[in-house]
């Protein structure tokens, strides 16, 4: 359990230094998952699709979109 908190503090750092880092967002996301904290990895994964939708990248965007659907239906 340790390394997931570890990571989970790395993430924050990151998109604490990088806000604009949609991928650093997308993998706080999976940590917070990993650690059983849907709501956390909810708005991870939504602020990551919002990012990669306004640098073009749908593909991506859509995979965290997907993350989202996935949480909701579980919970």
């Amino acid at each position: 359990m340790g390394s997931g908190k570890e990571a989970l503090h790395a993430f924050e750092k990151a998109t604490r230094l990088k806000p604009g880092y949609a991928a650093a967002w997308y993998e706080k996301g999976c940590v917070f998952l990993d650690l059983g904290n849907g709501r956390g990895a909810e708005n991870a994964f939504k602020i990551s699709a919002d990012l990669w939708e306004s640098t073009g990248e749908p593909e991506n965007a859509g995979k965290a979109r997907d993350n989202i659907r996935k949480i909701r239906q579980d919970s």
